[in-house]
């Protein structure tokens, strides 16, 4: 378990690097009724998150994931070479800008919309998504008893929903929110090489683990 949760902790902090979500929430926060709805937004990443981590923990234990150590490092090296590639991508690839649009509040609708948002958000976010499904994979072939997949499950979860939860947390005193000011001033700044940096630094633990695994 130990083992596990070393190789989960920096995966489900990469996984929280998102200036796009984190932007999203901030909006949510200065708009009427902003607590409750930003609440709906984590509430709607952490469904998404949650659903895909139970699915491809499902697949993995009904495919019986890999033990053999030569098979999983295998399997650890691809992975960890793909998020490399895909650092790279998003280091040289400057993609349009999407709009940070919060869902109307003119109407009893918001809260809902809010939480639609989230779930929306978190299932276009490319960079995340991928690591999500790379910890998972390590949770269902890790062998670790019920409460320890709860327990990994929880961690990734904090991690991945980061950008909804912080800003709440942070946001209820006056030095966390100069501090949340500071954060999305320097990921405006440079969130896309923060982003890149942490998907490749997974990729490297990944490839390591594998190589590793492997000798």
């Amino acid at each position: 378990m130990g083992r596990l949760l070393l190789t989960l902790l920096p995966v489900a902090l990469a996984a929280g690097v998102s200036p796009m979500m984190l932007s999203e929430q901030l909006l949510l926060l200065t708009s009427r009724d902003g607590a409750r709805r930003s609440r709906a937004y984590a509430a709607g990443m952490a469904t998404v998150l949650l659903g895909l981590s139970v699915v491809v923990l499902t697949i993995g234990r009904s495919l019986s994931l890999p033990k053999a150590p030569t098979l999983s490092a295998g399997l650890d090296i691809a992975l960890g070479t793909a998020l490399i590639i895909l650092a790279l991508v998003l280091r040289t690839h400057t993609p349009k800008p999407r709009p940070h649009r919060a869902p109307s509040s003119d109407s009893s609708s918001g809260v809902g919309a809010a939480y639609g948002f989230g779930a929306f958000s978190m299932l276009t976010n490319f960079t995340s998504l991928p690591l999500i499904v790379v910890a998972s994979k390590d949770i269902a072939a890790s062998g670790v008893s019920p409460f320890g997949v709860v327990l990994a499950l929880v961690l990734l979860l904090l991690g991945g929903c980061l950008p909804a939860w912080a800003p709440l947390v942070l946001n209820r005193t006056p030095a966390g929110a100069r501090a949340l000011r500071a954060v999305a001033h320097g990921f405006d700044a440079h969130g896309r090489t923060l982003v890149a940096i942490a998907v490749a630094g997974v990729g490297l633990l990944f490839v390591a683990k594998g190589t590793v695994g492997v000798l």
